[in-house]
């Protein structure tokens, strides 16, 4: 909705404007400028705190901004603080999005945002404790204490949620009782930096300062080591379950669909292409495709266009992890429908040195993608390959089992599967059914004086003008030797016997002297409808009755 969209990108600057607005009118203001210099300190140590913030299991993407906003309030009070935290904040989240790969306009955005919510908390924090200063640890002041923690703590959690609500998420994640004990732990290890302040020599405190600066930093190259070892781990597992479940089916879409579940819980992605290739129509069939929009149709493109058509021909990934500043060739050939993606990976579906198909992910933001990502999915590339090679094979198997292998028409067994669906429906609704069979005259005769060579190629010749002149809804199968079965749904006779005379009339008119220079072709058809409760073995043998009528009237007839 627009209004919604309005909401999301006005919502910042509302809250960087009330908090600045509440900094200004705020009666403590004049004191920052005589605490200048221990304001930009902690406005700095702010911004080094936010960026230097690490990660916690069950908790998150956390910093020890809580202990620094707490001493500063303690210490300096509520205006000198609100200025520090604030634009320190600001500072601090614009660049740590940013180093995460954020647009600069994102980043920005979000750090007038938390120059407002940090100005808020602050003031809010500052009300909560009281005009008495912090000049004593007694219980009065341990109390006041807390009451300035959590109206930071609950100002602080509102806000936040407030902002993922404007923004189209989840508010709720917000409120996290382990996120929430950290960030007040870390508040009274702001008290106790201003306790120190207070009751011991200045070399003590600077002591504090640099121990939980080292502390800081120690605490979050611990965390990214544990971070990039967990990653590596969600990876192997994530390999591991793509190859179990890829290879615990042999359907062609159950595969794909485990590959974009599998693929889903490992990356984030906008968008999923799993693309497989037919060489024989040299054409990309875009069997699952999932954007923001949701799942798209499927959908058939002509081989060699566009960056997937590139990954086919050349068997070759590609990575782009910013499409800003990327220079590859990879976007003038790409086709771009609506947005251009800013960051993708994709892998081409390698069997036996023969493409399948490809896998490519893309995103919206930035750096989503980097190599170790194309590594990952090359390896998962690698496993979905051999599971669409046997997939493609049961296909194959499957076909060939339903098919007969001369013509490429339905077999008897598909014939009398069809056929049951199709009488079952046709009682059900009360609606016609016809049913007609086929045999090519003299064929002996052919065989005997041409060959078998040009037999089997009238056969197939036959086959095709069949499904030429038949209606897609008809079933057309070779019912064994030269003898064929149409099968007619929502036909009655008068229907069905026009559909015959016209196959019977373009076998007769095909110019099969192409084939064999004294060759002719005619057919005789008998064509039966049939009637309430008959089963489709009694129709049959009713309609081979009316074929041989057809044959003992002297041929190239229809007969029904």
């Amino acid at each position: 909705m627009a209004w919604r969209a309005a909401l999301r990108s006005t919502y910042p600057y509302a809250i960087a404007a009330l908090g600045a607005i509440a900094l200004i009118l705020h009666p403590d203001d004049a004191r920052s400028m005589a605490l200048g210099p221990l304001v930009l300190a902690f406005g700095a140590f702010f911004v080094f705190t936010i960026v230097a913030a690490f990660h916690v299991p069950h908790v998150g993407d956390t910093s020890l901004d809580r202990t620094v906003q707490v001493a500063a309030l303690l210490l300096l009070g509520t205006g000198p603080s609100a200025l520090a935290t604030a634009v320190g904040g600001a500072l601090g989240i614009a660049w740590f999005l940013r180093r995460r790969g954020a647009a600069g306009h994102d980043a920005w955005r979000r750090g007038l945002h938390h120059l407002g919510m940090f100005a808020l908390m602050a003031i809010a924090g500052g009300a909560a404790f009281g005009a008495a200063p912090f000049d004593a640890v007694d219980p009065s002041t341990l109390s006041r204490t807390l009451s300035l923690i959590v109206a930071v703590q609950l100002v602080n959690m509102a806000m936040v949620a407030a902002l993922i609500a404007v923004e189209g998420g989840d508010p709720q994640a917000v409120f996290n009782l382990p996120t929430a004990a950290f960030e007040f732990a870390a508040g009274w290890l702001g008290v106790l930096a201003a306790a120190v302040f207070h009751l011991t020599p200045a070399w003590a405190f600077g002591t504090l300062v640099v121990f939980v600066a080292a502390a800081a930093l120690a605490v979050r190259q611990l965390a990214n080591t544990q971070d990039a070892l967990q990653r590596q781990l969600d990876r192997l597992v994530a390999v591991n379950r793509v190859g179990r479940a890829t290879s615990s089916s042999v359907v062609m879409d159950e595969v794909v669909e485990h590959v974009y579940r599998e693929c889903r819980r490992v990356f984030g992605f906008d968008a999923f292409y799993l693309v497989l290739y037919d060489a024989k129509r040299h054409e990309l069939d875009f069997r699952l495709v999932h954007n923001r929009d949701g799942r798209q149709p499927r959908k058939q493109r002509r081989a060699g266009e566009g960056a997937l058509g590139w990954m086919v021909e050349n068997a070759r990934p590609i990575l782009i992890e910013d499409w800003d500043r990327s220079d590859s060739e990879i976007k003038r050939i790409s086709i771009i429908v609506g947005e251009a993606p800013k960051s993708t990976i994709g892998v081409p579906l390698v069997f036996r040195a023969r493409v399948l198909g490809v896998i490519s992910l893309q995103s919206f933001t930035p750096n989503t993608f980097g190599q170790a990502d194309l590594d990952l999915l090359q390896t998962i590339a690698d496993q979905v390959a051999v599971a669409l090679a046997n997939a493609h094979l049961f296909e194959a198997i499957e076909r060939q089992s339903l098919e007969d292998p001369l013509t490429g028409l339905a077999n008897r067994r598909q014939l009398d599967t069809r056929f049951a669906e199709e009488l079952a429906r046709a009682q059900r609704f009360a609606h016609p059914l016809s049913v007609a069979l086929l045999d090519l005259d003299h064929f002996k005769q052919i065989n005997d004086g041409c060959g078998h060579a040009v037999g089997d190629e009238v056969l197939r010749t036959v086959a095709l003008l069949l499904r030429r002149e038949c209606r897609a809804i008809d079933v057309v199968s070779r019912f064994g030797g030269e003898e064929f079965a149409i099968l007619l749904p929502e036909t009655g006779l008068e229907g069905a016997r026009t559909v015959c005379e016209k196959v019977r009339s373009a076998i007769e008119r095909f110019a099969w002297a192409k084939l064999h220079v004294q060759l002719s072709v005619t057919v005789s058809l008998g064509v039966f409808e049939l009637a309430g409760g008959m089963d489709a073995s009694s129709a049959l043998e009713r309609a081979d009755q009316l074929l041989y009528s057809a044959k003992q009237a002297g041929r190239n007839r229809v007969m029904g």
